[in-house]
């Protein structure tokens, strides 16, 4: 049955399952510094400096 998952599944950043998403029509309405620190944090995300926490609803 369609979204009947028997499995938990959990994406991340460093193995490359999920990104920060581009800002297409809201590039130039962000500030430069405000891109560099949003670059900055990936970077320590993807070297382990930084720990996003997992975050899982209950499943029903």
């Amino acid at each position: 049955m369609p979204g009947d998952f028997k499995e938990e599944y959990l994406y991340d950043m460093v193995q490359g399952d999920v990104d920060i998403a581009p800002y297409h029509d809201l590039e130039n309405k962000i500030p430069e510094d405000m891109k560099k620190l949003v670059a900055e944090t990936r970077e320590k995300i993807l070297k382990g400096e930084e720990v996003v926490p997992d975050i899982v609803k209950p499943s029903k």
